[in-house]
């Protein structure tokens, strides 16, 4: 293992496909750093394990973005734990504890397919290009 001063870890990846951003990336292996030292960070890899990531770059590195919001396991063609708006008002702290509901409660986690996923990704991409000003 190699010490990377705020990361334990240095993963090779090959991109397969790239939603946002060069896609001169694609089918290219990149570096990340990985293994966060910050609490709570969960950005973790396994050799020969297929996920979506949101990927930031620095100088000559990647680093998962929002480092444990950044990464979902991809099984067959099901992406794991998409993350999804609940329904409905926000619930009331259980048993009228004054503690207000974390950002995780307003969310579901559930298995989408990946085309749909991606669908969704693109959309919103599209709508904040949209909405960007133009200078």
């Amino acid at each position: 293992m190699v010490y990377l001063g705020s990361y334990t870890r240095r993963v090779t990846l090959r991109v397969s496909e790239v939603l946002k951003g060069d896609i001169r990336w694609a089918g290219q292996d990149i570096t990340i750093w990985a293994g966060s030292r910050l609490m709570h960070a969960a950005d973790q890899y396994e050799e020969k394990t297929e996920m979506l990531l949101f990927l930031a770059r620095e100088q000559t590195f990647f680093y998962t973005l929002n480092y444990q919001h950044g990464q979902f396991l991809i099984e067959g063609d099901s992406v794991k734990n998409w993350r999804v708006v609940k329904e409905g008002p926000p619930t009331a702290p259980p048993d009228g504890a004054q503690n207000p509901p974390s950002p995780e409660d307003d969310f579901n986690t559930v298995s989408r397919p990946y085309q749909d996923v991606r669908r969704e990704i693109i959309g919103l991409l599209r709508l904040n290009y949209i909405r960007t000003p133009k200078k």
